[in-house]
């Protein structure tokens, strides 16, 4: 084999590494979607558990960029604080060298039956018609695609002598602790994966280029390295999440320093306890396990000391208050489990909104409270450029790799953001009937008020319960929900009725009552705005008939 041909090779076989580790990442994130959630919801204020959390997230992921990036996105978003969101950061170091580990195994004898999981993983994916199995398929195809790329790459270097010997004469010359921190950082900076860095190192020790005391420093660079994902998203982002992927790098810096140094000044201690081990993968990834436990563990006491420092270096920026969503970014889009969460919540939050706006606009059209008005129209342009932005979001949301069931709940929110929505339009259209009024002169009787009073009370009651009933997936809610919902329609017909007879016996007039039957009709049609929201989580649409 030719020189070119050997370089070609390797490219090759780095290629199919990185494919391998991204198809068995999509399948972790894919299959552990649920579980992803509810590490999310249990973050605490205890930093130990917060830390825990970001290892878990991290290792099901398999990239501690993806989870930093995510918590940043959180703090942004009011979900997570500073500390909370540090302790994260610092868990997921840990998480990222179960890749390590896992890449070790490939140091035993049967790799060649791990290389055959990919066309196990294949068959899965192409031939059976089950999400789970996909997922597994994603995951076991992957971790033989991985291996295979591993296999290719030790291959590459070890049949081309002088390739072997370029990477030997390299690696003696930069053999200066300091430097190679350098290379590994600026290494894992353009592949923005310390998960991928270590698979290269493991590679290059399996075909004898590349010496554990070298590697051991590299990786250290490496844990600098993959921070400069974080500082890129940081760019763009509020205060708090700037101060995260500051964070992130100073600790991770911090941590070489401390720890780095340790290593570097009982270097021959520490490689002689690291040979005991007996295989060289192994001494490599345990190392990273121990390095990264130890330089994260070593920082989280001092969590709010460094938080206090980067208040004073990261200064707030006054600007013009605009419309902007709570919880959705564009950071969360990277795993579809926890965008799909924030989602949620961010379809929860504008239900809150449309309520608010739909009782600011009720309470001008009965008290003829004009000063009721610009807030009324300012709100309503905030819930129209959320729903716009959430609707974005789930497109872009539907075209990554989801379950079955989450692209079901995909499509079931744009139906329910489109009810929202309208229950913000009636607000516009209360407020737009007691400016008429105002105009007119003409005002309700007390009987009428307090009639269409009542009724809006009892749409409130069904707001909660309806939203109760989607945020917290409860089926049994929805007995309620069509309980409150009929009792509006058969206010509205009573309410009709005694109508009729107040304009018979005089008591309103016409003018009033096509005010009166209009916003009957508006409150009708809230109602079942809300019925639609609540059963959207047994049908699609939120069809009563077909949940």
């Amino acid at each position: 084999m030719s020189v070119f041909e050997s370089i070609c090779l390797l490219l090759c076989g780095v290629g199919v590494f990185l494919t391998g580790m991204k198809l068995m990442g999509d399948g972790l994130s894919k299959g552990s979607a649920k579980s992803i959630r509810a590490l999310f919801n249990k973050i605490s204020n205890n930093r130990f558990a917060s830390y825990g959390i970001g290892a878990g997230a991290t290792a099901i992921v398999q990239s501690s960029a993806a989870t930093t990036v995510m918590s940043m996105g959180l703090v942004g978003a009011g979900i997570m604080s500073t500390t909370q969101a540090s302790a994260f950061v610092l868990g997921a170091r840990l998480g990222t060298t179960a890749t390590g580990i896992l890449v070790s195994l490939s140091s035993i004898s049967i790799t060649p039956v791990l290389m055959a999981l990919a066309f196990i993983g294949i068959c899965l994916i192409l031939f059976v018609n089950n999400e789970t199995a996909k997922a597994i398929g994603y995951v076991v195809g992957g971790l033989g695609v991985l291996f295979a790329g591993m296999k290719i790459m030790t291959q590459s270097i070890t049949e081309q002598e002088q390739i072997s010997l370029f990477f030997i004469d390299l690696f003696n010359a930069i053999d200066f602790p300091l430097l190679l921190v350098v290379v590994g950082a600026l290494f894992t900076g353009i592949i923005q994966s310390s998960s991928a860095t270590t698979g290269i190192l493991i590679t290059l020790i399996n075909a004898g280029t590349l010496q554990v005391p070298q590697a051991i420093f590299i990786l250290i660079g490496a844990t600098i390295g993959t921070c400069i994902t974080s500082l890129i998203a940081g760019l763009g982002s509020e205060r708090e999440a700037k101060k995260i992927a500051l964070f992130n790098i100073l600790t991770a810096i911090i941590g070489a320093v401390v720890v780095g140094g340790l290593v570097w000044i009982l270097r021959p201690y520490v490689v002689r306890g690291l040979s005991f081990i007996g295989a060289p993968e192994w001494e490599l990834s345990l190392f990273g396990v121990f390095y990264s436990l130890l330089a994260s563990l070593a920082c989280l006491p001092f969590i709010s000391p460094l938080q206090k420092l980067l208040s004073k270096v990261v200064k707030e920026k006054k600007k013009e208050q605009e419309y902007a969503c709570f919880f959705i970014e564009e950071k969360f889009l990277k795993t579809p489990a926890v965008a799909l969460l924030q989602v949620l919540k961010e379809t929860e939050n504008l239900a809150e909104l449309a309520k608010q706006n739909l009782l600011l606009g009720f309470d001008m059209l009965i008290t003829q409270n004009e000063s009721r008005r610009k807030r009324v129209e300012i709100e309503e342009e905030r819930i129209d450029f959320i729903t716009k932005k959430i609707s974005e979001y789930l497109v872009q949301l539907a075209g990554k790799n989801l379950p079955y069931k989450d692209e079901l709940l995909v499509g079931s929110l744009h139906h329910v953001i489109d009810d929202i929505e309208r229950i913000g339009d009636h607000g516009i259209d209360f407020m737009k009937m007691g400016a008429k009024m105002i105009n007119e002169n003409v005002v309700f009787s007390e009987e009428a008020a307090s009639e269409l009073s009542a009724m809006c009370e009892k749409v409130v009651l069904l707001y909660d319960s309806a939203v109760k009933a989607f945020s917290e997936r409860d089926k049994e809610e929805l007995a309620r929900v069509s309980r409150l919902e009929q009792q509006v329609d058969d206010m509205k017909k009573v309410f009709a009725s005694r109508h009729v007879e107040r304009l018979n016996a005089g008591a309103c007039t016409i003018e009033t009552g096509t005010y009166f039957y209009t916003a009957l009709a508006s409150l009708e049609r809230v109602g079942d705005h809300l019925e639609n929201v609540a059963y959207s989580i047994k049908s699609i649409t939120g069809s009563v008939e077909k949940a």
